[in-house]
């Protein structure tokens, strides 16, 4: 109220100026001032009530969280759960608005009575294979629509996973420290169930992870590797966590850039392959794919470049700038970066920070890294023109000096190789100059070329570094100065078969580490996460590649999952409750990634032809394809109808961008005479060997060095492969290796297009639902047979679970009996009751996703128990033959020779002076406690773990011993066997072990060890050595003695 009263009191008096302002036409120059006063100061007091208000929110959110259910989303957590579980110091400038938003629904949930939670619940299965109703697509839409209500974004399809991407939680650059809060979610059921299949099956295990452009597939690809590391890692305290980090934070800022339907695209696609042995985690390696390496030549208006450049200019202390060649430069004055005004300078301040550290982490020095990026940064501000003389003119004279002293070359050995070009012509070496469009191509591919090459330059460092059982080198060239920090020598890790060190590359692709780890580790776990459907103002072929990513890992779905359930069971005649009809992608695809008639393969053939016309380009396409979704729009523009729908391209730098080539003039600049910055020879040391042997002049070399099937880099033809090539061979061998394992499906979803937290879109959503086929997955998950196993198969997996098998039989049989023991488990178990269906064909069991998670459960059950009782028997094994080493040999031949009958102890009082014998009469008519605690029990408390002995022989007793006149007392040694009663325990206890004698156990002593302060003590059959001095006759003022 204070707050309010002052501001009201402000505004009153602010307004009365302006009246007295306006009466009298005219104001003083201390009217003035004070005005501006009132204004700065209503400034602060709206800055202070736009924090209390957003304070008062997250209050109102906290206070709404009690009282409505909660929030069970691990990726993408509500404000509530996030609120209420992290503390204050989390909330940093770092983090987007947009996560402290509440659900739009926030007042429905608290407003909800108890009455209608069961509905609600019903209304909003966990699976939607479990949905009652019809299954259709308005069902689907109102179920996710009702979890997002709810804030429940996960939901499962059978063995799917169906992730919504809210745009609110978490943010993803924190998402791998700070996923550990969600573990009990499908997400994480999900890994662990990978985990698991991979050690119980003993095969490589894939995930896909299918959505357009900003669905949120990195998010839930850095959730999955830091779930698998929980499982099978070594800590989140461990080097190998850091490592880990580290290379997530240094790939996201150097791939991803800003798009229209994602602030945070990836720009390159990654396949991340995780190495588990048997004692855990082993490695971690990532295999990029180029899609999008035009953008440091020219991006498009609606987007940014990479976010490292942006980064850099922001987080740059004034020392490096000046040291960097960048004093005094902002976004403003670069060209690559001129539509980046308006980004938020503290965050991308921070994220930089986050870069260096990692950088150090990972052991790359951070300054060859900047140099490189700077010199990348300066060269788009170089232009060339034609001033119609024998030279070109050049706007930029200062930053090719620039340039050329970042990476360590001459400067006019730079003008030279960007404005000239070397031809070769009746094999006679013919130089000529470059006009103004072909020289700023030249510094186009340099530019692409040196970063394109460092970036595989640390992903190769980092795939060198995540090995968690040994230590690496970094591959290094004789004579030159490691600019690895922690690097030793590699020649360890070379074959005598493999090249010798001057082969050796920083960005070789034929590293034989790889080898040597691969040779180890058998199985892996690759996660697919690709670009996914896009579409803007300006599609280029980045924007292509991407749409043939996602159209091809649709289809590779539709046939491995779909296509081959409906055909298995039309083979063997099984009938289904519903007919699931899906949509076939094929058309499309054939038009674009077709190897024939396609449009790559027409862009591969005229860059063959070295066509500049993209008319005749597209003239070309147009007569191949004959297809209905292909339509020529303009002159160097065409038109594709996807499966999420149509997208206009812009052909006009298809040719160039897919020939992908740099001459040798460029190259011949980073050879070790001409270059004194080591980390660029690196970057060109395979391209600088082919010029030193082949001394052929004129050669074309790759910007983005190409898979290793494919190098034309060993050989001195001027002709190399093509930028799609490249992307159509490394996607295709990564879809083959899925073929070969189990192979796990995610689905990603946005919920709006416009990154709105509060947002729930069902026109997006339906598109969504619609591309990745979601409806036919549900009914077929829940009417069909999604799975189907031969009878070998099933009953070599499931045949443990039945107790008594047919005697004589086929394996039908056996598949039948297993079955029907799973319906008698189910009935004793305490598990809910659930359909079961399966079916028997001629060679196969077809089964239902009910009925294959259960026998799941009911195996895992199985060898949990089976492994507890293997583990009881081999552990008692131990504890006997640790008894049996250390058994005395004395006893072990005496107890061989002779075996003595145990028979029950009998205590026996021996009075040692006649005022003790008076004492004692008397204690006993008294009954004194104190005398009853003193009677040994420990023997009689045993009795039920032996036999019952048979009765003694009744015999005389024995004279009384010699009384000490003293007043002492003293028993012989000599008399064995004798019991005695434990002073402690034996051996002394330590943690997780339990003594096998304990304090104030009464116990046989049968001898004396000879020449030894110890005494042989019969327990369960075997003979102890223990000390004298464990054991002890006199207890409480009474001597314990023993008759046989």
């Amino acid at each position: 109220m204070m707050m309010a009263e002052g501001d009201n009191t402000l505004l009153e008096k602010y307004l009365e100026e302006i009246r007295a302002i306006k009466c009298t036409g005219g104001c003083d120059k201390a009217t003035q001032d004070e005005v501006k006063q009132l204004k700065e100061q209503l400034k602060a007091l709206k800055t202070e009530l736009s924090s209390l208000k957003q304070i008062l929110g997250l209050k109102n959110v906290l206070l709404g969280g009690l009282f409505s259910p909660p929030f069970t989303d691990s990726g993408y957590s509500d404000a509530i759960a996030e609120t209420s579980s992290y503390s204050s110091s989390y909330v940093s400038s770092t983090t987007p608005k947009s996560i402290y938003s509440a659900c739009s629904c926030g007042s429905q949930q608290t407003t909800a009575s108890s009455t209608s939670s069961s509905v609600d619940l019903c209304s909003r299965p966990d699976d939607l294979s479990q949905m009652s109703g019809p299954l259709t697509e308005e069902s689907v839409l109102k179920v996710l629509h009702q979890r997002w209500k709810f804030g429940e974004c996960q939901t499962r399809i059978g063995p799917i996973l169906l992730m919504l991407n809210p745009h609110r939680g978490i943010p993803i650059q924190q998402a791998f420290q700070y996923s550990q809060l969600g573990q009990n979610l499908p997400l994480s059921q999900l890994a662990t169930n990978i985990v698991n299949n991979l050690y119980d099956r003993g095969v490589s295990q894939s995930i896909i992870l299918c959505g357009e452009s900003g669905s949120g597939k990195s998010y839930a690809s850095h959730l999955l590797i830091r779930r698998i590391y929980d499982l099978r890692g070594h800590g989140s305290d461990s080097d190998s966590f850091k490592l880990i980090t580290a290379a997530s934070h240094v790939l996201r800022a150097l791939s991803s850039a800003r798009t229209p339907s994602n602030p945070c695209a990836t720009r390159m696609g990654c396949i991340t392959e995780v190495g588990l042995s048997s004692k855990g985690l082993d490695r971690v390696r990532f295999h990029p794919i180029w899609l999008d390496q035009s953008r440091i030549d020219s991006e498009p208006s609606d987007q940014g470049n990479f976010n490292i450049l942006k980064q850099m200019v922001v987080g740059l202390t004034p020392e490096e700038k000046v040291k960097l060649h960048l004093k005094g430069v902002t976004a403003s004055n670069l060209r690559c970066l001129s539509g980046c005004d308006g980004d938020d300078v503290d965050h991308l301040r921070i994220q930089f920070e986050c870069f260096r550290s990692a950088l150090n982490n990972l052991g790359v020095e951070f300054m060859d890294v900047m140099r490189v990026l700077s010199a990348v940064l300066l060269l788009r501000n170089l232009e060339f023109q034609d001033n119609g003389g024998y030279e070109l003119d050049m706007n930029g004279n200062e930053e090719i000096k620039y340039v050329s002293s970042l990476l360590g070359i001459s400067g006019v050995s730079l003008y030279h190789a960007l404005t000239s070009r070397t031809h070769v012509h009746k094999d006679k070496a013919i130089k000529t100059l470059c006009d103004a469009k072909k020289a700023n191509q030249n510094v186009a591919c340099l530019a692409k070329a040196l970063y394109c090459r460092t970036v595989l330059a640390i992903v190769k460092r980092i795939n060198a570094v995540c090995r968690f059982e040994h230590h690496y080198a970094t591959l290094t060239s004789p004579g030159e100065e490691c600019t690895i920090r922690n690097c030793s020598s590699y020649l360890s890790l070379i074959s005598p078969d493999s090249p010798t060190a001057s082969d050796c590359s920083y960005v070789s692709h034929t590293t034989s580490t790889a080898t040597l780890t691969a040779q180890r580790v058998r199985h892996n776990i690759q996660i697919f996460d690709l670009p996914g459907f896009q579409s803007s103002t300006c599609n280029r072929l980045d924007t292509l590649l991407s749409n043939i990513c996602s159209e091809r890992l649709q289809q590779f779905y539709s046939r491995s999952v779909i296509e081959a359930s409906v055909t298995a069971c039309s083979d063997d005649q099984i009938q289904w409750d519903v007919t699931v009809t899906y949509k076939d992608n094929s058309p499309v695809l054939d038009l674009m990634y077709n190897q024939e008639e396609g449009l790559l393969s027409a862009l591969d053939e005229a860059c063959v032809q070295r066509l500049s016309n993209t008319k005749s380009f597209l003239e070309t396409v147009s007569a191949k394809s004959q297809s209905e979704r292909f339509k020529c729009t303009k002159a160097e523009s065409f038109l594709i109808g996807h499966s999420s729908g149509s997208v206009e391209y812009d052909a006009s730098a298809f040719l160039r961008t897919n020939r992908d080539v740099i001459g040798d003039e460029t190259v011949g600049l980073f050879s070790r005479k001409s270059c004194n910055f080591g980390f660029a020879t690196h970057l060109f040391i395979p391209e600088l060997r082919l010029l030193k042997t082949t001394k052929s002049p004129g050669l074309l070399f790759r910007i983005c060095p190409p898979p290793p099937s494919e190098n034309n880099n060993d050989s001195p033809s001027g002709h190399v492969s093509s930028f799609v090539g490249d992307f159509r061979q490394r996607l295709e061998s990564a879809l083959a290796s899925v073929s070969e394992g189990d192979t796990h499906f995610l689905f990603c979803m946005k919920t709006n297009d416009k990154q709105s937290a509060n947002l729930f879109d069902m026109e997006s959503i339906q598109r969504q639902v619609r591309a990745l086929q979601v409806v036919p997955t549900v009914q077929l998950m829940a009417a069909g047979y999604p799975h189907h196993m031969s009878f070998d198969a099933f009953t070599r997996r499931y045949g443990c679970l039945v107790d008594q098998p047919p005697a004589e039989g086929d394996r039908k049989d056996l598949c039948k009996a297993i079955l029907e023991g799973l319906i008698l488990k189910i009935n004793e178990s305490k598990m809910p009751y659930v359909t079961t269906r399966w079916s028997f064909g001629a060679s196969n069991v077809f089964l239902s996703d009910e009925t294959v998670r259960f026998l799941d459960d009911f195996l895992s059950h199985h060898r949990h128990r089976s492994a507890v009782v293997i583990q009881s028997y081999v552990r008692r094994w131990i504890c006997m033959r640790w008894w049996k080493i250390q058994r005395p040999p004395a006893a072990k031949k005496k107890k061989a020779k002779k075996r003595v009958q145990i028979r029950e102890p009998v205590y026996e009082s021996i009075p040692v002076a006649p005022s003790s014998l008076e004492d004692e009469d008397e204690r006993m008519s008294s009954d004194d406690p104190e005398y009853m605690e003193a009677l040994p029990m420990a023997i009689t408390a045993n009795r039920s773990r032996v036999p019952e002995p048979p009765p003694p022989m009744i015999r005389d007793p024995p004279p009384p011993p010699p009384r000490n006149i003293a007043g002492h007392q003293h028993v012989s040694d000599a008399e064995f066997p004798q019991t005695r009663i434990m002073n402690c325990d034996f051996p002394v206890s330590s943690v997780g072990s339990e003594p096998l004698l304990r304090a104030g156990e009464a116990v046989l002593v049968t001898g004396q060890v000879k020449d030894e302060d110890s005494i042989y003590v019969e327990h369960t059959n075997c003979l102890l050595r223990i000390p004298k001095g464990f054991a002890e006759v006199k207890v409480q003022g009474r001597l314990l003695g023993t008759k046989l």
